[in-house]
């Protein structure tokens, strides 16, 4: 069993996280638990776990602090990120301390489990690799394509920086890393579930990738979510190489992979690095190959995307005046019922956010809660009744879409489903509004002497017009009104309090007693008293 450390300030999350989880299944076991930074670290000494999962927002020493005492105390411990909307930009600076991963809160079970898996299938490769290093120098047998696996991935991880170890390493399986030319490719897929032998499909397609590489000595590698390819030849490599090996091999996943299967068509989609010349300039074109591939979300599923070629400005950097502009005119544009503000600026926002080109997809899908959430708040100070999504649904909402065009359409959506509200709003008549004002206000205020003068001087109107329009809007008399929410109010404080009627008497607004007992009989053919026994 591999051990982990949960680390979070707030209790319930960390029992939750320990107890609902199936570890065992996945090859885990909590090891323990901390509170905060410092006491993980005085953890970390004891235990030494494989896997930290740690908050980022916690007092006395933040989850990113840890990550770097983690990177240069304990680089070998793999650290998990859990952050909410607001923290998440914050995270992202933990890359630089060598954070494995981050996941969005609320947390999604099945991302945790999927992430884990993926973690026990390195752990496992890097154990078998250092049992290879460990035979290696006691002369024994060592397997070659452990080893080599093994390399790579420490070649590719931000965890190793020994090249020359990693070279010489590479030799004693008879790998010659000298003076080659490198390339990395990064691929995906999509429409592929998991099977029912409860099997990983990461696992799956990395073995179907290791079978279709055999001939040619390339490497396939699953690290941090990505499978990559490691291109080895000691010539040069054009990109007319590039293009005929990626046809080939996009060719060959795809057909095994749809070969009886019934759930949809499977679709690789592939990144391409620059060349290199050096064992140490991996981690960089590995970089150069996700980020490639990271640009599917914007040119399509089934792209293959060379990274010296595609058209992102990788320079271009976020704006926030312009999104707050398109924020304040859409906003505008939903307040004075202008249909064409309100598209004509969507898509010119659109335009402007593929052209950022966000290739992380969760810093993306929070950049759109954000500008959202804005738009509703505008919204909500001038239409307080409309109904608008709260960040989690609106994250439910987007978090399953696969390409911008889907991010978009469902943006749309949520805008326009708020100017539909507001239509509607308008369309319903002022004196129906104003009616259901009146209503709220005697709600609030059943225990003060409420009567038809009083509202007409509150709400400065025509107490002969109020007590029309109220009947018109309302069905029923204001008086009547008034009575019913007062009777009912008795028939609470009867049902669950222990107060005396008098009492009560006074809180639904009648000062005499008495008149209250006659009111309250007539209403309910019971007198305060017998209802509550009633009740009881």
């Amino acid at each position: 069993m591999y051990k982990v450390l949960i680390v979070d300030d707030e209790y319930l999350i960390r029992e939750g996280l320990a107890k609902e989880v199936p570890w065992h299944e996945m090859g885990f076991e909590i090891s323990g638990t901390a509170a905060n930074s410092r006491e993980a670290i005085a953890c970390i000494e004891k235990i030494v776990p494989h896997v930290v999962l740690t908050d980022v927002k916690m007092p006395v020493m933040d989850g990113i602090e840890l990550c770097k005492v983690l990177k240069y105390r304990y680089p070998h411990i793999k650290t998990v990120i859990l952050s909410g909307y607001g923290e998440f930009e914050y995270a992202q600076k933990a890359i630089e301390y060598n954070v494995h991963s981050y996941i969005l809160k609320p947390l999604n079970v099945d991302d945790l489990l999927e992430l884990f898996q993926n973690i026990y299938n390195e752990l496992q490769i890097q154990s078998r690799g250092e049992k290879n290093i460990s035979a290696s120098e006691d002369g024994l047998n060592i397997d070659r394509d452990e080893m080599t696996e093994y390399v790579f991935l420490k070649l590719l991880s931000r965890e190793f920086n020994d090249y020359a170890r990693c070279g010489e390493e590479l030799a004693k399986v008879g790998f010659d890393a000298k003076n080659k030319y490198y390339c990395i490719m990064a691929f995906s897929y999509s429409n592929i579930e998991k099977k029912a032998d409860g099997k990983t499909s990461s696992e799956s397609l990395l073995r179907l990738a290791k079978c279709c590489l055999r001939q040619s000595g390339f490497e396939a590698l699953y690290l941090d979510g990505i499978f990559y390819i490691v291109i080895c030849s000691d010539k040069p490599i054009a990109q007319r190489d590039q293009n005929h090996f990626s046809k080939k091999f996009k060719d060959f996943m795809e057909e095994k992979l749809n070969i009886g299967d019934t759930g949809g068509t499977n679709i690789i989609s592939m990144g391409v690095s620059s060349v290199c010349r050096d064992l140490a300039q991996l981690r960089h074109s590995a970089d150069e190959a996700a980020a490639a591939l990271n640009y599917r979300y914007y040119s399509g599923e089934g792209s293959v995307i060379f990274y010296k070629e595609s058209v992102f400005d990788k320079n271009k950097s976020w704006n926030n005046s312009e999104v707050e502009t398109a924020v304040n005119n859409i906003s505008a544009g939903l307040l004075n019922n202008c249909s064409y503000t309100v598209v004509s600026t969507l898509k010119g926002l659109f335009s402007y956010l593929s052209s950022v080109n966000i290739l992380d997809k969760n810093r993306l899908h929070i950049k759109f809660i954000q500008i959202y959430s804005a738009i509703a708040a505008e919204i909500k100070k001038e239409y307080i009744f409309i109904t608008v999504l709260t960040e989690d649904e609106f994250y439910n909402r987007i978090s399953g879409c696969e390409t911008f065009k889907k991010l978009e359409d469902l943006f749309k959506d949520a805008v326009l489903e708020i100017e539909a509200q507001i239509k509607d709003y308008n369309l319903t008549s002022y004196k129906y509004r104003f009616i259901q004002k009146v209503k709220r206000y005697i709600d609030s205020n059943y225990s003060d002497r409420l009567s038809l003068d009083r509202l007409s001087r509150d709400f400065f109107i025509n107490s002969t017009y109020l007590s029309r329009i109220f009947k018109e809007e309302a069905d029923e008399n204001l008086s009547d009104y008034i009575l019913s929410v007062r009777m009912e109010n008795a028939k609470r404080m009867l049902n669950t309090s222990d107060a005396k009627v008098q009492d009560i008497s006074k809180q639904v607004g009648y000062v005499d007693y008495r008149h209250f007992c006659t009111v309250f009989k007539k209403v309910t053919g019971m007198t305060p008293l017998q209802y509550r026994i009633k009740s009881v």
